[in-house]
């Protein structure tokens, strides 16, 4: 009976950890891509980001 519950905690355990990483691996991919866009849109519109930046960088 031990063993059993052991192993259902165990499956569960293992089931959130799963999601709760496929969770962070799609946060950090997302997160990287859209940094990536905006240094390719920084790259594109190199003149326009520089010229409307008008405020001070902290």
């Amino acid at each position: 009976m031990l063993y059993d519950r052991m192993t259902i905690a165990g499956h569960k355990y293992t089931d959130n950890y799963i999601i709760y990483s496929n969770l962070i691996l799609c946060l950090i991919t997302l997160s990287l891509l859209n940094t990536f866009f905006i240094c390719i849109c920084r790259k594109i519109y190199l003149i326009p980001a520089f010229t409307h930046n008008s405020e001070p960088d902290a």
